[in-house]
């Protein structure tokens, strides 16, 4: 299994390849998929004034580049990749918090 800072660092390099100006920084951590598995959740931060330029085809073809940039390291957890703004991520995170808070 590969670091954080490695798989940022691939991430990284790919959504600024792909994202282009849109592209603001990554945050990856391990996090389980829906069949209890390892993997990782790896968020793509996007300036807030992100425009068509970012379709679908993009986000298809980072999830694809990533995910076999990381094999190829010998990443074999799933990358599970979500797309944020600063903004939404603080949200995610806020919320995050309050259900560790609560025991969830």
């Amino acid at each position: 299994m590969l670091e954080n800072q490695k798989i940022s660092e691939i991430a990284g390099g790919i959504a600024r390849r792909i994202a282009t100006a849109d592209f603001e920084r990554v945050v990856t951590e391990p996090t389980i998929d829906s069949e209890g598995n390892d993997a990782l959740r790896i968020v793509v931060v996007l300036k807030p004034e992100t425009d068509a330029n970012f379709n679908g085809d993009k986000a298809l073809d980072l999830l694809v580049d990533v995910q076999q940039a990381l094999q190829s390291q010998g990443e074999s957890r799933l990358a599970i990749i979500e797309y944020m703004t600063e903004g939404e991520l603080s949200q995610d995170s806020d919320a995050a918090e309050e259900q560790e808070e609560d025991g969830a």
